[in-house]
């Protein structure tokens, strides 16, 4: 998987790619990204060696797809740029769908790989790692299910690094060698991202008979509750199928440019679980240079204590009480404040049986602090005990 702050993903239908000695021939099945792959046997599924020339911008390049099963295909040649013929080989062990190929670190700019001859392979997408300034215009970006810069989980989720097993094709690990898995209801995901589409992939068990509900919620505003059932009537489980990857559990299009939250909410499950793999999203932005930096703070969001997102308007709200509160204390601390200056420049003194004003002693008592005294019910300018009142 590339070490890049940001991948690229190409599908197999999409790729810069030419072929030898003839068009791959091109198989369907909704265990592989987007439903399709290409592979290095004619219609007839007879083995044939295949070259595959590759054209990509960036700083490196990642092949996926299916091994050989048989070990006199492991061997393959790689021309990087035109340069020396170097010798490579595939992972060790049987047949599996997995990263089967990954170039050295190059400078950034525009490539060119040869790989060949290639049998009993196939190509399902590839992976290209981006430089500061390559163009990311009409491209789709990866992020890995681990990636924290981007996804925040709530809950009981668990790391699952187990193959995944579709029954009926090679099985192999996730994307990025594990991925997140929950069966708890409550337990929740967010995934942040500036663009305009995004989808959220993950893995789905066909062979299980069960029920799983989640609710999407995009930039706190747009509700989508999705369920996803297997039922003896299902044709994935009446045709044997196990676990698929590249599930898509959400596919979102026509966003407005920008940055947009997804908040994934586990509703129900009965027998199966939300297993997510990865995200691919198409970027408003046209390099990493001037991609968004989407963990500094803004405006638009506060953390509460335990750093769950609150919306703009959630914000203002919370502005608003904290504002209140603090109105009341300062309209509290003023109120007292006038009382003790009041009780400072008004005082009652007694009257004894005589009619005349009694002072108290001004040792133990601060009548100094007094400047207007009450005498029958008019107020009068104190200066000091037995002084003329004026």
């Amino acid at each position: 998987m590339p070490n890049s702050p940001l991948s690229l993903i190409i599908d197999d239908q999409s790729i810069d790619v030419s072929y030898e000695p003839s068009q791959w021939t091109v198989s369907h099945t909704s265990a592989r990204l987007k439903g399709t792959l290409l592979e290095t046997k004619d219609v007839e599924g007879e083995l044939l060696d295949r070259f595959l020339h590759v054209s990509f911008n960036g700083t490196s390049i990642s092949l996926y797809g299916d091994t050989p099963s048989n070990s006199i295909f492991r061997y393959f040649s790689v021309t990087i740029d035109g340069g020396e013929s170097l010798n490579s080989t595939y992972p060790d062990g049987l047949a599996a769908y997995q990263q089967w190929y990954q170039s050295p670190s190059l400078t950034e700019g525009i490539h060119d790989i040869a790989l060949g001859p290639l049998a009993d392979t196939s190509l399902d997408f590839v992976v290209i790692s981006v430089g500061r300034d390559t163009p990311l215009y009409g491209q789709q970006l990866i992020v890995d299910d681990f990636d924290d810069s981007y996804v925040k989980y709530e809950g009981g989720w668990f790391t699952d690094t187990t193959w995944i097993d579709p029954r009926t094709l090679p099985a192999g690990p996730p994307y990025g060698g594990s991925t997140h898995r929950t069966e708890t209801s409550g337990d929740a995901a967010t995934f942040r991202f500036t663009g305009t589409s995004v989808t959220v992939y993950g893995v789905f068990d066909w062979g299980t008979v069960g029920s799983l509900s989640a609710s999407y919620i995009i930039d706190n505003s747009t509700l989508i509750v999705k369920t996803y059932n297997v039922t003896l009537d299902s044709p994935e489980y009446q045709l044997g199928y196990g676990s698929f990857p590249n599930y898509p559990y959400l596919v979102l299009d026509s966003l407005a440019p920008g940055d947009h939250s997804l908040v994934i909410n586990v509703t129900s499950c009965t027998n199966l679980s939300l297993i997510l793999d990865y995200f691919i999203y198409t970027p408003s932005f046209t390099s990493l240079a001037t991609m968004p930096d989407l963990n500094a703070p803004d405006c638009g969001t506060l953390s509460d204590k335990n750093g769950k997102g609150i919306s703009a308007m959630n914000a203002k709200i919370v502005l608003i009480a904290i504002a209140a509160i603090m109105g009341l204390f300062f309209l509290a601390f003023a109120a007292k404040e006038v009382r003790k200056k009041y009780s400072k420049l008004r005082c009652t003194l007694p009257i004894d049986s005589s009619n005349q004003m009694v002072f108290p002693d001004a040792r133990t008592v601060h009548v100094s602090d007094c400047q207007f005294i009450n005498v029958g019910g008019s107020y009068f300018r104190y200066t000091s005990p037995n002084t003329t009142m004026a």
